[in-house]
């Protein structure tokens, strides 16, 4: 099936790259890829995303796509365009559409049909339909709505203490989507191990992490966050029977600095944390200068184009949408590890494993550092994720590779964290 193309741009070989509807002249958006190359590979850099906030609309598999089997590449041509497939009922915030693909001499062409206006709050309940058991719920606290999202195992004890997991979105996201990007794992872990998972949602999606920076409204406004966590664990422990020496962090990117925060302003009630494609932002050592010891796991990508293995002005990707705005800096991976390491007062060398190469495809590997401590306290791990971008290791690819960077797929975040938070409860 051949379709004239003559009020689309073409040309655009680049990825991510912007076509652009010449009759209305806005960008209908996205990637490119050769006409040579496999569906697998032009899968894997698909990205619908929001131009002005960076925000993806979707992310796809190999099943989402249906695939004409009659394409004919010799008709590929500027001007001229072949039926590829189709996506049906794509969402982003507001907007549900249908999605045709075609090919072209050098690129492949999206674009986009819209089909109706939704709600933020429809795309959240059809999301949770998609993961069952999850409950929304909100409190109050300083004077603002706080909501999250909360998963109690069916099969939880109303007699026997169990853990609580916090797990903190990233910077631009929330609840909804962290259930997404860790594809339901920590919840279905939860049902298996038998403890409390919530994910609970910043004030217009970022988190007042303590950085100095103003790119959140959180962030400018000083909202207390550690004060809403903290209120949000003792009214979780109202409903369901919390072990208090097993109270848990983890998150991604602004999530992770957050779980670092609530280590350090929250020391009396988190026991351990778990920090993803993050690192420790530099101005902590000097406001924190005498921290407790607490267990932590780091699980940083070499390749982050967001927050650099070196360390660093934060930025990458979103630098480019959003120009001006500060969000602040961070140490190197490997300062951040000496700052945890002395406050855990544990061995300075540590104990250096590789894991199997699971998926040499996915081009990363996985290194693991044991900081033991030899007084039986608290301990630091570090994940390398060698070639990783900023990303959930075993989760969904949510933007493009050379937007975000490498997912490994030869670790399961999920289940390393939970793993580490099973054998460091507070001490």
């Amino acid at each position: 099936m051949d379709t004239e193309f003559s009020n689309w741009s073409t040309g655009i070989i680049s990825m991510p790259c912007v076509i652009k509807n010449i009759e209305t002249n806005k960008d209908m958006i996205i990637v490119a890829s050769s006409r040579d190359q496999t569906m697998r590979f032009l899968l894997k850099y698909l990205s619908v995303f929001n131009r002005r906030t960076g925000r993806p609309v979707s992310g796809y598999t190999d099943k989402d796509l249906q695939i004409s089997s009659d394409i004919n590449y010799k008709n590929c041509r500027p001007g001229k365009a072949v039926l590829l497939g189709e996506f049906k009922s794509i969402q982003n915030d507001r907007t549900s559409f249908d999605l045709t693909v075609y090919f072209m001499d050098k690129a492949a062409v999206f674009k986009m049909n819209k089909i109706a206006e939704i709600s933020k709050e429809e795309q959240k309940i059809s999301t949770l339909q998609n993961f069952p058991g999850h409950k929304q719920a909100s409190i109050t606290f300083a004077g603002l709505k706080r909501t999250f999202i909360i998963y109690l195992p069916v099969s939880l004890s109303k007699t026997k203490p169990a853990p609580l997991l916090i797990v903190l979105h990233g910077g631009g996201g929330d609840g909804i989507n962290t259930i997404k990007l860790t594809s339901g794992g920590l919840s279905t872990l939860a049902e298996k191990e038998k403890f409390v998972v919530v994910y609970p949602d910043a004030v217009e999606n970022g988190w007042n992490d303590g950085r100095n920076a103003n790119q959140f409204r959180s962030l400018r406004e000083n909202i207390d966050d550690v004060g809403f966590i903290s209120a949000l664990i003792e009214e979780i422990a109202k409903n369901a029977k919390i072990d208090p020496k097993r109270i848990y962090a983890s998150g991604i990117s602004n999530g992770g600095i957050m779980a670092q925060r609530l280590a350090l302003d929250l020391q009396e009630k988190i026991a351990a944390i778990a920090v993803i494609a993050v690192a420790l932002p530099d101005n902590f050592p000097a406001r924190y200068p005498n921290p407790k010891p607490v267990s932590v796991l780091l699980m940083p990508g070499t390749n982050d184009p967001t927050v650099f293995w070196k360390g660093g002005k934060i930025g990458g990707l979103f630098d480019k949408n959003n120009s001006g705005i500060n969000r602040g800096s961070v140490l190197s991976s490997d300062d951040s590890v000496k700052f945890w390491v002395k406050a855990a007062g544990c061995r300075t060398q540590p104990i250096i494993t590789e894991d199997p190469d699971i998926d040499p495809a996915d081009g990363t590997r996985v290194i693991r550092e044991l900081y033991p401590n030899d007084k039986g306290g608290a301990e630091v791990v570090r994940c390398i994720i060698l070639g990783g971008g900023h990303t959930w290791p075993g989760g969904y690819q949510y933007m493009a590779e050379n937007a975000i960077g490498r997912t490994s797929r030869d670790i399961d975040a999920n289940k390393v964290i939970w793993e580490f938070f099973k054998n460091h409860p507070k001490k």
